[in-house]
């Protein structure tokens, strides 16, 4: 946030077994990359839309339509490893845009097994970097504390919410919901792009006031998977963000520029055509990706399948449970200047807009990483003065996002009604009490003011 600046620390006061175990936590998404390599030849999963994503970029650095069902399956099976899927599958629909062309160039360049290697080292990579981010904050700010207690004496007891054992734990607790969480570990198996866009958003999170420019360039590039990411640009727009959407939209138009150019289809711009009518197909009634198709819909996050697990008639009113919702979220917004005490108002913002456009529109769990993220490094930063009640239900709704409920009995339509309705869609739930928590919280900051977050507020980097 504007005025914010980075808290000073002493290194040496931060034990060395802390940072062991912080190396331990980060090693997770590595050791969950290489069993996954090890087993993708044998597991058609494994790595389903990294195949995807591949094969579309690897038809067009070829001069191919990528957007065409008989190219991309000749393409795959041309790739160096057409046994890792079922014939025909899994090319379709190929529904991102052209820009993730260009940018996955360099790999689709490569046969398909060595892309692959390398992209599971990628997002191994981003994870680990988000979870060291977590602990490495909280150390950081905690060696400052320290420092700061013997120039100006102890904290008062009753400021102090968690005891001290626990309370240095907690941030390997966060990292943990992080890397053991289905999310996470769906993500990096599916090899889907939610990893890296993820931390190129965050990057741009961090850096929208500092490096406005890098921010937005790093945004553009995170906008290839712009159903994920575009909702931010919305709240940039709202806090006239303008050189960082400047930069976002420049990266934007020269990445669709560089694919709209080398696209091989008659007239160039016929992608947007083919790629919307493909989307538009694949949402409609009985295709895979509608809310009510049980059979494939375990695994969204968007509140009208889980209205429809509870009752079909009740997915009739989605729109206006959405609606009243959103309207609510609305409301609860506001202009604030940049000031300390409205810091935890004016970040809190953009977890409470990600999660609902997380459940109003249609998303998978590992969309999920991103409001994880964000919503747990919130929760360390301000541990000490948000309401015990907020944040009880917020880490409630966070452990409950870890568990792979989507993969009891298989995901199987056939499962019983109490698996349908509240075990498949753990998730969605975990994701509807932080909207309602949160919205409710929005509104409690407005008239809470600075007796909600003011005089314990530490200036330190915004979502680090």
């Amino acid at each position: 946030m504007r005025g914010s600046m980075t808290i000073g620390y002493n290194a040496s006061r931060i034990p060395i077994s802390r940072w062991g175990l912080a190396a331990i936590l980060c090693v997770i998404p590595f050791a969950l990359s290489i069993r996954s390599l090890s087993l993708a030849h044998s597991n058609f999963q494994i790595g389903i839309d990294f195949r995807l994503t591949y094969t579309a970029a690897r038809a067009w650095v070829l001069g191919q339509d990528p957007y065409d069902d008989e190219t991309l399956k000749r393409v795959w099976s041309e790739s160096g490893m057409p046994n890792a899927t079922p014939p025909g599958l899994p090319q379709t629909p190929n529904v991102y845009p052209l820009s993730v062309a260009p940018v996955l160039a360099p790999l689709a360049w490569m046969s398909y097994p060595s892309a692959f290697a390398l992209w599971l080292i990628f997002n191994a990579s981003a994870a680990a970097i988000m979870a060291y981010r977590l602990i490495a904050q909280s150390l950081h700010a905690e060696a400052g504390a320290s420092s700061n207690r013997i120039e100006r004496g102890p904290i008062p007891e009753s400021s102090m919410q968690l005891a001290p054992t626990l309370k240095g734990l907690l941030p390997f607790g966060a990292a943990g919901i992080l890397l053991l969480g289905f999310p996470l570990h769906y993500a990096l198996v599916v090899g889907n792009l939610a990893i890296l866009t993820a931390l190129f958003a965050l990057f741009a999170i961090q850096h929208r006031d500092t490096r406005p420019m890098l921010a937005g360039v790093l945004f553009g590039v995170a906008l290839v998977k712009h159903t994920l990411c575009a909702p931010l640009a919305l709240l940039f727009l709202l806090e006239g963000r303008w050189r960082l959407l400047a930069g976002a939209a420049a990266t934007q138009i020269l990445l669709l520029g560089v694919a709209t150019l080398g696209y091989s289809g008659t007239p160039t711009s016929g992608w947007i055509s083919n790629m919307l009518a493909t989307g538009f197909d694949s949402l409609s009634p009985g295709a895979v990706n509608h809310f009510a198709s049980l059979d494939y819909t375990a695994l969204h996050i968007e509140l009208p399948a889980l209205l429809y697990r509870i009752s079909p008639g009740l997915a009739d009113w989605r729109i206006l449970i959405l609606s009243v919702l959103g309207i609510a979220m609305a409301a609860g917004f506001r202009k604030s200047p940049d000031t300390r005490e409205n810091l935890a108002f004016i970040e809190f913002r953009y977890i409470v807009m990600l999660t609902f456009t997380l459940i109003a529109f249609y998303h998978r769990v590992y969309d999920v990483i991103l409001v994880i993220y964000l919503l747990v490094a919130w929760l360390l930063r301000y541990r000490n003065v948000i309401p015990y009640s907020l944040s009880t239900c917020l880490w409630f709704a966070l452990v409950m996002s870890m568990f792979s409920g989507a993969a009891v009995d298989g995901g199987s339509a056939n499962a019983n009604y109490l698996t349908l309705a509240f075990v498949h869609t753990n998730t969605i739930w975990a994701l509807l009490i932080i909207q309602l928590v949160g919205t409710a919280a929005m509104w409690r900051m407005q008239t809470g003011g600075e007796d909600f977050v003011g005089a314990a507020l530490r200036p330190r980097p915004s979502f680090r």
